[in-house]
């Protein structure tokens, strides 16, 4: 079984005189046979205003499940981040977990992952860090309306285990709304947070969005 989804948002806005374009695009793969699960994410952010760009990044995320009984499972992951303006410059995460899903319906998804992570984070104006990291992520989603109206929750987040104040943490809520044909549309709040952030350097950053896409 293949369940995939693809998302894109291309917004141009004028507001007196300032001017800003954005562009996200997000992607999701979960292919699943037997025991095992295959998953992939990705996600590229590119903003400008007035005509110089304020974030350019992208990330990719693989997965892969052994699930060992109807409900409980365990796999490995690796993370690749990469931002060209704000720090760090880069950032790469691979390690085991262990996860469950609570529960799986056509109605109701929630499950969750706990595990062990080795961080490596690159910076231009400083040594880069490499760490151990305690990690771990919820994903669940619920019909409101069945086929209509459905809310999400999906976050993952990891903290240095010699310094727990350097947490990493994003998280994506939303309303999504699936129309005919398999093309969907929500609406989104991404906050980021980024407790090892170095100076002059927001500690929290939240984006609104209104995405459309499509989902087989």
């Amino acid at each position: 079984m293949i369940i995939a989804s693809f998302i894109c948002r291309i917004n141009k806005i004028d507001r007196g005189n300032t001017r800003s374009e954005e562009a996200d695009i997000a992607a999701d793969v979960e292919w699943r046979k037997k025991q095992h699960r295959l998953r992939f994410l990705g996600e590229l952010e590119y903003d400008l205003s007035e005509n110089e760009e304020s974030r350019k990044q992208w990330f990719t995320q693989f997965k892969y499940d052994n699930f060992v009984s109807t409900h409980w499972y365990y796999g490995a992951s690796t993370l690749l981040q990469r931002d060209y303006i704000e720090e760090p410059e880069t950032l790469l995460s691979v390690g085991p977990y262990i996860g469950r899903e609570f529960i799986r319906s056509a109605a109701t998804n929630l499950s969750a992952e706990a595990g062990v992570d080795y961080v490596s984070e690159g910076y231009r104006s400083e040594a880069d860090r490499d760490y151990w990291a305690a990690a771990w992520s919820i994903d669940a989603d619920h019909y409101l309306l069945p086929s209509v109206l459905q809310v999400y929750h999906r976050m993952k987040a990891f903290a240095n285990i010699d310094e727990l104040g350097n947490l990493v943490l994003d998280t994506w809520t939303g309303v999504r709304i699936p129309m005919k044909g398999g093309f969907v549309t929500s609406a989104e709040l991404k906050a980021e947070y980024d407790g090892g952030a170095v100076e002059d350097t927001k500690a929290w950053d939240t984006t609104w969005r209104l995405k459309f896409g499509y989902r087989w």
